[in-house]
């Protein structure tokens, strides 16, 4: 089985949900293993939004545009 990292937020390493309906999982990774990531070019990102995006299947203007409409309904 191959898993897909996502990537990083602070110091949490987020890969792929391995059944249907697991959106991901999250690692919490210390110093030394996030250099070692960050050296293997894993994306590094500011918020979680990032890596929602990636689960929806869409862009990260796309996903914060269904969130601005989900907010708008509810």
């Amino acid at each position: 089985m191959e898993t897909r990292i996502l990537g990083i937020v602070g110091k949490t390493l987020y890969i792929q949900g391995f059944y249907a309906g697991d959106h991901f999982h999250q690692l919490y990774i210390p110093e030394h293993e996030l250099n070692a990531f960050i050296d293997s070019e894993i994306p590094v990102y500011d918020n979680i939004n990032y890596i929602h995006c990636q689960t929806h299947g869409m862009t990260y203007d796309q996903y914060m545009e269904y969130l601005e409409q989900y907010n708008k309904e509810y």
